[in-house]
């Protein structure tokens, strides 16, 4: 009994369809992770956290509206003790009008200048 082998032909179009098949589940995988709600949330969280970062290392207290593609993060500010200087910072990502994604909220002192 004798084993036949396999011609160049058939090895490329065999390798030619597991590829297709691994690119096309890649494809469809990507769009069902990126449209999930969870992975929305966590994108939400690492720009509101980001913000925070920025808040508190630049001590900007500017109102600020940015516009991400699926998203809107959003910082409010209000002057809690203007002795003292001390800013309530709220930043809310939202989704449309009426649906939040992640929330911030976080006290930061600048001290005044007595010149």
């Amino acid at each position: 009994m004798t084993v036949k082998g396999s011609s160049i032909i058939e090895v490329v179009v065999a390798i030619f369809i597991i590829s297709m098949s691994i690119a096309l589940s890649g494809v469809l995988f990507n769009t069902v992770f990126s449209s999930s709600d969870r992975l929305l949330k966590q994108r939400a969280w690492y720009d509101t956290n980001h913000l925070v970062n920025e808040v508190i290392t630049t001590k900007n207290t500017e109102p600020l509206i940015l516009e991400k593609q699926l998203y809107t993060v959003s910082k409010q500010t209000q002057l809690m003790d203007e002795a003292k200087g001390l800013w309530l910072i709220q930043i809310n990502a939202t989704q449309g009008e009426d649906k939040l994604l992640a929330s911030r909220r976080l006290y930061i002192e600048i001290p005044v200048n007595e010149d």
